[in-house]
């Protein structure tokens, strides 16, 4: 990697791989035998990125020279495929890597030394300070030319059965002695420990994925008991697509989760961006919070939702002038903004719950949104929203 003023320079990047960088918190007071670590203090380390580091650190402490260490995990998750961690000795810094689905399509991954790894649970190693290695080892022999004398990479193989993978480079002349490589093999509890947090993220990956940032945290939290919750006051957008009956009768499935798929993208995207909460989608709409707390107030609040109102019928616009393009119909939608006191918690039957906000100024949001379609504006808040928002707002009709 390209360093500048002392760090790497690939930072985030577009693509289907993102690499974020911090400083290692370097040597820590911890045992310099690994095992008792990792049965010790280090399984109560919180943070997958810390924990990873200061093992690393851990090992050096013992007598085994590491240079290079990664570890890398799949997850379940919508948009991801797996993460990693990579660290440094001598960079003394610490990768988070993060690779989306269409990874496995890229060259780097087709020809890594972790294929056989993750597939089969085979142990790899290769004396990288050798003679010249063969082509389609890019990463080996990049290793080599940065100074490397040996890798060993192994399984970690979760209760499922699924392998994941954790790598050792040495840069030390000769390589790993075979006492290291084998004292690295039996380090069994690392298994354990990454099993746990790779639960843990992939919890709270998928219950933010498919309740909301905050109900999820919630759960995580234990606040799953039904009718446990919290009453805040939030500004609540309801949006709805207009004519989705209809044209869902016309168009094939395919053609209407597309439809779907976009719209909802170009409304969740700015929510997101203000700090608001999707609670749930319902159909062809949406209701959605923004938690007067925390966006400052209730101005703040008020502020942020028109903001996200805004962006969405801009990028309405920008689609219907594409749909126009591939001679499809418009797409229309209606919102409604209010303010106002909500219950956000626990509601259902004893086995089945749900996470959403009740009350009479969820209805009252609800009324906002079907005025739309009769009064033909595609925004009307209301008059609590006007007085917190504390100036003039005219939203424009997405069209003439």
């Amino acid at each position: 990697s390209r360093f500048r003023n002392g760090r790497p320079a690939h930072g985030p990047a577009p693509g289907p791989v993102t690499v974020s960088v911090k400083p290692s918190q370097g040597r820590s007071a911890a045992p310099n035998d690994p095992m008792a670590w990792l049965l010790g203090s280090g399984r109560h380390i919180a943070s997958p990125a810390e924990f990873f580091d200061q093992f690393c650190w851990v090992l050096i402490a013992s007598g085994v020279p590491l240079w290079r260490a990664s570890v890398h995990m799949q997850v379940l998750h919508p948009q991801l495929r797996g993460f990693a961690y990579r660290w440094w000795r001598d960079r003394a810094c610490l990768e988070e890597i993060v690779g989306k689905h269409g990874i496995e399509q890229t060259a780097a991954f087709r020809d890594s030394p972790l294929r056989p790894v993750m597939a089969t649970g085979a142990v790899v190693r290769h004396r990288v300070g050798g003679p010249a290695l063969g082509s389609g080892v890019v990463l080996l022999r990049e290793l080599q030319e940065q100074g490397a004398t040996d890798y060993l990479a192994m399984p970690l193989t979760f209760s499922s059965g699924r392998h994941q993978a954790i790598t050792f480079t040495t840069d030390r002349e000769g390589g790993f002695g075979e006492d290291e490589i084998t004292r690295l093999l039996q380090l069994a509890p690392l298994t354990l420990i990454f099993e746990v947090h790779a639960t843990r993220f992939m919890m709270a990956t998928l219950l933010n994925t498919y309740i909301g940032r905050k109900a999820g945290t919630q759960v995580l939290e234990g606040r799953v008991r039904r009718g446990s919750g919290e009453h805040i006051q939030a500004v609540i957008l309801v949006a709805d697509l207009r004519g989705f009956t209809a044209l869902s009768d016309r168009l094939p499935s395919e053609q209407v989760l597309d439809v779907l798929n976009r719209v909802f993208d170009l409304i969740v995207t700015p929510i997101h961006a203000e700090g608001g909460e999707v609670l749930k989608f319902l159909g062809d709409g949406l209701l959605a919070i923004f938690s007067v707390e925390a966006c400052g107030g209730n101005s703040g609040a008020a502020e942020c939702a028109l903001k996200v109102a805004a962006a969405i019928m801009a990028g309405l616009d920008e689609l219907n002038v594409q749909r126009c393009t591939e001679r499809f119909d418009r797409i229309e939608l209606g919102i409604g903004l209010h303010l106002g006191p909500v219950f956000f918690g626990n509601v259902g039957a004893e086995d089945r719950l749900d996470f959403t906000a009740l009350g009479p100024a969820v209805n009252l949001a609800f009324r906002l949104e079907a005025l739309t379609k009769r009064i033909g504006s595609p925004i009307i808040v209301s008059g609590e929203f006007a007085g917190a928002y504390g100036r003039h707002a005219s939203p424009r009709p997405i069209c003439s």
